[in-house]
């Protein structure tokens, strides 16, 4: 035996280690928690990603008849009540090419 270096038989038994068990270190321990954070994250994501497709589809194209005294305004909570009147309106006035807010009594807009 050379002197200095020791083999696994003359080791006290608290020093033996099992080569089958896995020992995190700290910096182990805060990777693996980090891991599994970012795959739940994913997981998370994707899922509602998913979901937020299937919210957007494409709604059935719509038509609505300006009444008299009618605003853009008034057509816009008409065609969307849940929406920012605002919103729909620059939505109706991009779709139906109008250069203003000003809509005529009959006239057909799409929504």
């Amino acid at each position: 035996m050379i002197s200095g270096i020791s083999r696994p038989e003359n080791l006290p038994q608290a020093q033996l280690v099992d080569s089958t068990t896995w020992r995190l270190t700290g910096r182990g321990r805060v990777l693996v928690v980090v891991l599994a954070v970012v795959l739940v994250a994913t997981a998370w994501w994707a899922i509602n990603a998913g979901r937020a497709q299937a919210d957007s589809a494409p709604r059935p194209p719509c038509q609505v008849r300006v009444q008299p005294g009618q605003t853009l305004w008034g057509v816009a909570g008409q065609v969307s009540p849940q929406e920012d009147p605002r919103v729909v309106i620059q939505r109706l006035m991009q779709v139906n090419h109008l250069h203003s807010a000003m809509v005529q009594a009959g006239q057909r807009l799409q929504c």
